[in-house]
């Protein structure tokens, strides 16, 4: 349906209502009957905004458009909440809009038919706000995608990763979140990657940065990657970084892995891809 893009429907744009709206018009009756039957009757407001999660493709070949719903979150503690806006609550998810902080829950994602969303777009009920920032997209998106996908890495692994995240480990990860709009995402090989309890993990780490990471802030970050696996490995012998240890032991590496501590786009292939997993917050669920 043309009409609805041509309105601004897109991944990812706020929508906000009306505040002349009555708590009785039949708009919210429409939001809640399109959710999950056992929360169709959680109320919904003029103080609440609608985040679109469906894709422009969808949009356009199909009758309805998912939204989810956001509720305004009053005194909201973003130190004491940080694993509500890193993605780390799968019921729940704040992303700050503006001056404020919005709740999104999985309960609260709903279907709307276009022909709905469209004339109360038209009459002023509803009025199209910005698109969210790329990487609060994309941590909307992971939000949903990754409860039923993700892939964690080996037990053993992990639970050191988490244990050196929220340890002294704490300042590398507050400055991947500082640089998030020049990080794409980090990527992870690692050996063994079945073995839940290895004796020894070899482990190679890297950025994968944006377009936007001017080269000086690329050799920032190579230089933070390095002082991380070298802290990393201090306090978790078991755990080898190659790039700090250069020690390879016999393991062959596939062509496509690099020891470099940053790709850009263009060096990064699809091969590389497939061998380093890729890393978030969400992995760390303990």
């Amino acid at each position: 349906m043309q009409e609805i893009l041509d309105v601004g429907i897109r991944q990812g744009v706020i929508l906000f209502f009306s505040d002349s709206l009555e708590s009785s018009d039949q708009l919210f009756d429409y939001v809640k009957s399109g959710r999950f039957g056992l929360f169709s009757d959680e109320s919904v407001g003029t103080s609440n905004i609608l985040l679109v999660l469906s894709q422009e493709c969808s949009i356009s070949g199909r009758r309805y458009i998912e939204v989810v719903q956001g509720k305004k979150e009053r005194r909201f503690d973003a130190k004491k909440n940080s694993h509500l806006l890193d993605a780390q609550d799968y019921g729940k998810l704040v992303i700050k809009v503006g001056e404020f902080f919005y709740g999104f829950r999985e309960h609260s994602i709903a279907k709307i038919a276009q022909e709905v969303l469209l004339k109360a777009i038209q009459s002023g009920k509803i009025f199209v706000g910005e698109t969210i920032a790329p990487h609060i997209k994309r941590r909307l998106l992971d939000w949903r995608v990754l409860e039923y996908v993700r892939e964690p890495f080996p037990d053993r692994f992990n639970r050191a990763l988490f244990e050196y995240r929220t340890g002294r480990g704490g300042w590398f990860f507050n400055y991947l979140l500082e640089n998030q709009d020049k990080i794409d995402s980090l990527r992870i090989f690692i050996s063994p990657d079945e073995e839940e309890n290895a004796e020894e993990y070899q482990i190679i780490i890297s950025a994968l940065l944006t377009d936007q990471c001017e080269e000086t802030l690329s050799e920032e970050i190579s230089q933070q990657i390095e002082k991380m696996l070298t802290e990393f490995h201090a306090a978790y012998p078991f755990i080898a970084p190659i790039q700090i240890t250069e020690e390879i032991d016999g393991l062959i590496l596939p062509d496509a892995v690099s020891l470099a501590f940053t790709h850009s786009y263009d060096e990064f292939t699809f091969s590389a891809a497939y061998h380093m997993r890729e890393f978030n917050l969400e992995f760390l669920c303990y």
